[in-house]
């Protein structure tokens, strides 16, 4: 897990779209579980149902 990647895709993603205090804890608790960076980002998608274009 290279957590200093999932830190920034963390950042970006926040700062990017407008969450929740509660889909902000959910998001952390997939990243949590994720292996890397693109695992990160494909386990959000599906959970939140999101469609990030720019990562």
């Amino acid at each position: 897990m290279d957590i200093n990647n999932n830190i920034i895709i963390l950042n970006s993603i926040f700062a990017n779209k407008r969450f929740s205090i509660k889909d902000r804890l959910l998001i952390l608790e997939i990243a949590k579980v994720s292996k890397d960076s693109k695992e990160l980002i494909e386990n959000i998608k599906w959970e939140l149902n999101l469609n990030l274009k720019y990562l």
